[in-house]
């Protein structure tokens, strides 16, 4: 597939089965544009939408590798509903090689709401993040250890909202082949982004995989297999 680059007020997809990529753009008051690659497979079939996202920061390679695997290897007549694939949210920072913090205004994007596009640069990638993924039914976001982190794999778990959205929520966590699993009951250790999710129905978990910012093929397919379980739940 060959990405189009679209405006962010200019997007649309196609109603008909089949892939699509592209690079949705979105300009700052201050000039500074953000691009955020985005790709959509629609099943042959009537389904659920999930959503798999990656690259919220930087250096956290084996997830967006999985992300990249994803958008080749489902093909949409094996696909019931909607796969939507943010292989690098942050693109500014992954070309500047730029860990955790955004290095137009030096802020950490996954602890800010969105709802405030005429923000600062990190405000507006959040919001069109958010506009771009608000029609799922499902969501895995997809991080690891940066270059000076060494952590466990583990997957936290929005535990907010109705009990049925917190149940769906956990079949995605039980779907990852990680040691730990974390369901969080208060609202202040869930970021914010994640929060916007819950309210608007949506459910999501955030996996951790990968350390040190090094994509082993172990990391990589912990992701890429637990986004396929997520399918098959």
């Amino acid at each position: 597939m060959n990405p189009h680059v679209v405006e962010f007020d200019q997007l649309n997809w196609s109603d008909k089965p089949g892939a699509e990529e592209r690079i949705v753009t979105r300009e700052h008051h201050s000039g500074e544009s953000i691009e955020i690659p985005v790709a959509r497979i629609q099943g042959t079939k009537p389904g659920p939408q999930l959503t798999v996202m990656s690259g919220m920061h930087a250096g956290e390679y084996s997830g967006i590798l999985a992300a990249q695997k994803l958008i080749t290897a489902v093909k949409p007549e094996e696909l019931s509903g909607t796969l939507l694939v943010v292989p690098v949210i942050s693109t500014r920072a992954f070309m500047e090689r730029n860990m955790q913090l955004n290095p137009v205004d030096q802020k950490e994007v996954h602890f800010i709401r969105p709802g405030n596009p005429g923000g600062t640069h990190s405000d507006l990638l959040i919001d069109t993040l958010f506009e771009l993924v608000k029609n799922s039914d499902y969501l895995i976001d997809s991080h690891a250890g940066e270059m000076a982190q060494a952590l466990f794999s583990w997957v936290p778990v929005p535990m907010w909202g109705p009990d049925e959205l917190r149940e769906k929520s956990l079949s995605l966590a039980r779907g990852f082949d990680v040691k730990y699993v974390e369901p969080r009951h208060d609202a202040a250790s869930i970021p914010p982004f994640c929060l916007a999710l819950v309210d608007a129905g949506i459910a999501n978990i955030w996996v951790e995989c990968g350390k040190n910012g090094v994509p082993t093929d172990s990391d990589t397919a912990t992701h890429f297999d637990g986004y396929f379980a997520a399918m098959q739940t």
